[in-house]
């Protein structure tokens, strides 16, 4: 992994929980769709409601089980995470990478919960991800 594939590899965890909840907001749509088709006899099939009803619910169960993988992942990726900015010794910008990389907070928001200006919030992102690079590279020998 290189300098800029760090950003890439710690966006993971916010891009995966928004995905998360994309699934989370379609199978309820799924759902809903599938409820609203009512079956009814016809004595041929002609691709009827009934049809509708399974395909919405099969495609449902397959969204699920891709949540459930995608959960996983995200648990994962969250202790990953965790253990990396541990290790950096500063609170303040462990405290930043957190809201940064789990929260999904943007530079703004960071700034106000830190009580900082957006500039020097920035600068010391850029402070993070240099201990971030130094100990993610002594851990795997990049």
């Amino acid at each position: 992994m290189c300098r800029e594939d760090l950003v890439d590899y710690l966006k993971q965890y916010t891009v995966l929980d928004r995905t998360i909840d994309r699934k989370l907001e379609a199978i309820e749509e799924l759902q809903e769709a599938a409820s609203r088709i009512t079956a009814r006899y016809e004595p041929k099939a002609k691709g009827g409601s009934i049809y509708k009803a399974g395909n919405a619910l099969a495609a449902k169960i397959d969204l699920e089980e891709s949540l459930l993988d995608d959960i996983s992942r995200l648990i994962d990726l969250y202790h990953e995470l965790h253990r990396l900015f541990d290790q950096v010794n500063d609170g303040r910008l462990r405290l930043l990478l957190l809201y940064r990389y789990i929260d999904g907070y943007t530079f703004e928001q960071i700034a106000e919960k830190l009580g900082l200006t957006w500039k020097r919030t920035f600068d010391l992102h850029k402070k993070a991800l240099e201990e971030v690079w130094t100990i993610w590279t002594a851990r795997n020998g990049c």
